[in-house]
C-alpha cells in the first residue's frame, strides 16, 4: 500500500498543474452559465444542457488523464524511473480515476440542485428512480474502469510492439477486439444486448418516472465477466510490464 500511495503522490505533482488550471476554467465557465439564466434573453434551459455537456467533457477529460498518467507511467517503468512494481504502477491512474469520477458525480448533482434553486427551470426534468442506486451507481463506475483498464491494455501492446508504426493499428485491434468478445459472450450467454431493463413507466402531467431493474442475472451476471476479464487483462499488463516495454 504504501508503494501505492508513493506512485500516486508522483502522478498528482505530475499532473496537478494541469487538474487545478482546468478546474479553474471549468469552475468559471459553469458560474457563467449557472448565473446566465438569469438574463431574459438567455434561454435557461439550454444553458442548463451546455453545462451537463461541460461536466461530460470533463468525466472525458478525466479519462484522457489517466490514460496520459499511465502511458507516462510505463515510459518511466520500462526505464527504471519508478522504484515501485508494475502493478502499482496500473493502480495509481485507475485510483485517481475513480475519485474523480466520485468528485465529478458529487458535482453534478450539486450543480443541478443549485440551478433549479438559482434559475427555477422551466421544464421538468426526467426523473430516473433506480430500484437500487448504490447498484446502479457501482455498475457505472465499474463500466468506465473496465473500459480504461481495456485502454491500458491495449497502451500496453502498442508499446510491446518492436515496429512503431504497426503499434498503435495494433492497440487500436486489442480495444475494439477485447470489446468486440466481451460483447458477443454476453450475448451468447443471455441472448441479449441490454443491461439492465426498464420495469415500469410512470407518466403525468408534470414528470415521467421510470424504473430500472438493476437486479437481474444478467446485469450481474455481465459484470462477473468483465471482472474476468479485467483479472487476465490486468495480470497480462503486468507480464508485459516485466519484460520491459520497448519505446
Amino acid at each position: 500500500m504504501s508503494d501505492l500511495l508513493k506512485i500516486m503522490k508522483y502522478d498528482w505533482k505530475r499532473n496537478s498543474s494541469v487538474i487545478i488550471g482546468v478546474a479553474a476554467v471549468f469552475i468559471i465557465v459553469e458560474a457563467l452559465l449557472l448565473f446566465g439564466g438569469s438574463r431574459p434573453q438567455w434561454s435557461k434551459e439550454l444553458l442548463f444542457v451546455l453545462s451537463m455537456l461541460g461536466f461530460a467533457w470533463l468525466g472525458a477529460a478525466n479519462i484522457f488523464l489517466m490514460c496520459k498518467t499511465y502511458a507516462s507511467n510505463i515510459s518511466s517503468y520500462s526505464r527504471r524511473l519508478l522504484p515501485v512494481s508494475g502493478g502499482w504502477t496500473v493502480l495509481s491512474p485507475l485510483v485517481w480515476g475513480l475519485l474523480g469520477f466520485i468528485v465529478l458525480g458529487a458535482a453534478v448533482y450539486g450543480y443541478i440542485l443549485l440551478y433549479d434553486a438559482v434559475n427555477e427551470l422551466a421544464f421538468d426534468p426526467l426523473l430516473v428512480t433506480l430500484t437500487n442506486v448504490a447498484g446502479g451507481i457501482f455498475l457505472s463506475l465499474w463500466n468506465l474502469l473496465f473500459m480504461v483498464l481495456v485502454i491500458f491494455f491495449a497502451i500496453t501492446i502498442a508499446k510491446s510492439v518492436y515496429r512503431k508504426k504497426l503499434g498503435p493499428w495494433l492497440g487500436i485491434a486489442t480495444f475494439f477486439g477485447i470489446q468486440l468478445f466481451i460483447s458477443w459472450l454476453e450475448h451468447l450467454i443471455y441472448k441479449s444486448d441490454v443491461n439492465g431493463k426498464i420495469t415500469q413507466i410512470n407518466s403525468t402531467s408534470e414528470n415521467v418516472t421510470m424504473e430500472f431493474d438493476l437486479w437481474t442475472t444478467q446485469t450481474w451476471g455481465s459484470s462477473l465477466i468483465q471482472l474476468v476479464a479485467a483479472v487476465l487483462i490486468f495480470y497480462s499488463i503486468i507480464k508485459l510490464l516485466n519484460k520491459r516495454v520497448q519505446l
